[in-house]
C-alpha cells in the first residue's frame, strides 16, 4: 500500500500537504530527498514546477523553508539567541552519466556551413564540462567538486536561482531534443543554522542539513522511448537502475555494500539515501490504457521502495565508518537538544500568554469594579434628584390649590362691591395659575427625563453584569490553561 494516493484532480496544494512536513524538517537538520519518478509525460515535471498561477513543489518548498527560518529565529530570540541561517542553491543535471552545472553555462561552438573554421552560435549554450562527485568521509556528506553554489537571502532570491538552472536546461532542449525527458534534474539546497549567545555573541551550536528536489528522466523502456543509438541503449536507463539496486540493498538488512558507486545519481544521493535521511517518493502514472505496461512497472518500483524503512542506524554501518557514524551520532544529539530548546521556547511563549491573560483579567476586573461604583454612584444621585422634584411638585401643586382657594374667597368678598376689580384679580389669578400649571408642566418632564436616565443606568447596569459574566468565563478559561 502506499502513503497517499491522488487522483487527477488533485490540486498542487493537496500534492504538497503531504510534502510539507519534511520540507520543514530540513530546518531541523534533517537531510531530506524528494524524487518525482514515471515515465515521459505522466506529469513529473508539473509536479515539481507546476503552472504560472498553480505553483509546484519547487516554488511551494522555498516558502515553506523561509517561512520557517523566520520562525526559528523568532524561537531563538525567545531563547537569549540569536540564529543565523545560510542557504545556498545548486542546480545541476545529470545526462549520459555526466553531472553538469545548469548555473554555470559557456556558449557552443559550431561548423560553418561554408568552410572549416569554427564559430560561436549566438543565444545558444550548453551547460559546463561534468563535474565530480566527491564524499567527505569525516562528515558523511556528499558534494560536487566545482558546482556553483549561489547563497541566497529571500524566498525570491532561491525562486530566481532554480528558474534559472530551468531555463538553462531549456536551452539545452533546443541542440538536444531527447534531453527534455532524458535527464535528471537536480535542485540542491543546503542550509547552515548558526547560534549564538544574544548578549555575549558566544557561537552554541552548527547545524547543517540539505535537500535534494529530483525530476528524474523518463522511466520508460528503451524499445518505447524511440531511441535507437548504442549510447543512448547503453545509458539511458543505467542511473534509474542503479537507484533500484541501492533501493533494493537499503531494503535487505543482510546487505554489506549499498552501490552508491554505480551511478551519478545515486553517488550524488549518498547521504539523502538512508540513515537518517527522509525521503519521498512521488509516483506519477498515465491514465491512458495504451501506458498500461509503463504504469504497472512505475506501481511496481513503487511498492519496493515503500516496504523500505528510512531513519535507522543500521544503514549507517552500512556505508559508513566509525568517524561518519561519530559525526552523526553528534549531530542527532544536536537535533535533540534544539527540539529541547524548542519546546522551552514554547513553554516560554505560553507562560507570557497565561501571564498577559491573567493581567488582562486583573485589568477587566479592576475596570468592571470602576463601573460598577460609577453606576451606584449615579444611580443615588438620580434617586435623590427624583425625590426632590417630586417634592417640589407636591409643593407647588399645595401652593396653587391654596392660591385658588384665597382667590375665590377674595372673589366672593369683593363680589358685591367691586365686579371690576373682582374680575381684574380673578384674571390675575388665572395668569399665576397657567404659569403654575407651565412650570408643574415642566417639572413633570424633568422628572419624566429622570426616570429615562435611571433606565439608561439599569441597562448600563446589566451590560456591566454581562461584562462579569464574560470576566468570569474568562477566569475559568485561564484556570483550565
Amino acid at each position: 500500500s502506499f502513503d497517499s494516493v491522488f487522483p487527477p484532480q488533485a490540486t498542487q496544494e493537496q500534492v504538497y500537504s503531504e510534502v510539507e512536513p519534511i520540507i520543514k524538517g530540513v530546518i531541523d537538520g534533517h537531510n531530506a530527498c524528494v524524487f518525482a519518478y514515471g515515465q515521459t509525460g505522466s506529469g513529473k515535471t508539473y509536479t515539481m514546477e507546476g503552472v504560472t498561477d498553480d505553483h509546484g513543489i519547487y516554488d511551494r518548498a522555498v516558502v515553506s523553508l523561509f517561512n520557517e527560518i523566520a520562525n526559528r529565529k523568532e524561537e531563538a530570540s525567545v531563547m537569549d539567541e540569536t540564529a543565523s541561517f545560510t542557504v545556498q542553491a545548486s542546480v545541476l543535471e545529470i545526462y549520459h552519466e555526466r553531472v553538469q552545472d545548469l548555473l554555470r553555462v559557456s556558449p557552443i561552438s559550431t561548423s560553418s556551413e561554408e568552410g572549416d573554421g569554427q564559430h560561436v552560435k549566438e543565444d545558444v549554450v550548453i551547460p559546463s564540462q561534468s563535474l565530480e562527485i566527491m564524499h567527505n568521509p569525516k562528515t558523511g556528506y556528499v558534494y560536487v567538486q566545482g558546482a556553483n553554489e549561489v547563497t541566497v537571502s529571500t524566498a525570491s532570491e532561491l525562486h530566481q536561482v532554480i528558474e534559472q538552472g530551468k531555463q538553462n536546461r531549456i536551452v539545452g532542449v533546443t541542440i538536444m531534443n531527447e534531453r527534455s525527458s532524458r535527464s535528471h534534474l537536480v535542485v540542491i539546497i543546503s542550509i547552515t543554522c548558526k547560534t549564538s549567545d544574544a548578549k555575549t555573541g558566544v557561537a552554541r551550536k552548527t547545524i547543517r542539513s540539505k535537500l535534494q528536489m529530483i525530476d528524474l528522466a523518463g522511466s520508460e523502456r528503451i524499445s518505447k522511448s524511440g531511441l535507437k543509438s548504442s549510447k543512448d541503449t547503453g545509458s539511458i536507463n543505467k542511473s534509474l537502475a542503479a537507484l533500484g539496486d541501492v533501493l533494493h540493498a537499503l531494503q535487505n538488512e543482510d546487505s554489506r555494500h549499498i552501490p552508491f558507486r554505480n551511478s551519478k545519481l545515486t553517488s550524488l544521493l549518498r547521504d539523502s539515501l538512508g540513515g537518517k535521511a527522509k525521503t519521498l517518493m512521488m509516483i506519477q502514472v498515465s491514465p491512458l490504457r495504451r501506458d498500461i505496461k509503463e504504469t504497472s512497472r512505475s506501481l511496481d518500483f513503487a511498492q519496493r521502495v515503500g516496504k523500505i524503512c528510512f531513519g535507522g542506524s543500521s544503514n549507517d554501518v552500512a556505508v559508513g565508518n566509525k568517524n561518519t557514524q561519530a559525526v552523526r551520532m553528534k549531530r542527532e544529539n544536536l537535533e535533540l537538544s534544539a527540539d529541547v530548546q524548542r519546546l522551552k521556547a514554547r513553554v516560554l511563549r505560553m507562560k507570557d500568554t497565561i501571564e498577559n491573560e491573567r493581567s488582562e483579567k486583573v485589568m477587566l476586573k479592576q475596570s468592571l469594579q470602576n463601573l460598577e461604583t460609577q453606576y451606584e454612584t449615579e444611580k443615588r444621585d438620580w434617586l435623590l434628584k427624583t425625590e426632590m422634584l417630586k417634592a417640589e411638585i407636591e409643593n407647588l401643586e399645595r401652593s396653587r390649590r391654596e392660591s385658588a382657594r384665597k382667590h375665590e374667597e377674595e372673589a366672593r368678598e369683593k363680589e358685591g362691591t367691586d365686579l371690576k376689580r373682582a374680575h381684574h384679580e380673578t384674571q390675575v389669578a388665572q395668569n399665576e395659575i397657567k404659569l403654575l400649571r407651565t412650570r408643574n408642566t415642566e417639572l413633570r418632564r424633568k422628572h419624566q427625563e429622570a426616570i429615562e436616565r435611571i433606565e439608561a443606568l439599569e441597562k448600563a447596569a446589566a451590560l456591566k453584569s454581562s461584562l462579569a459574566k464574560d470576566s468570569s468565563q474568562l477566569t475559568r478559561e485561564n484556570t483550565e490553561l
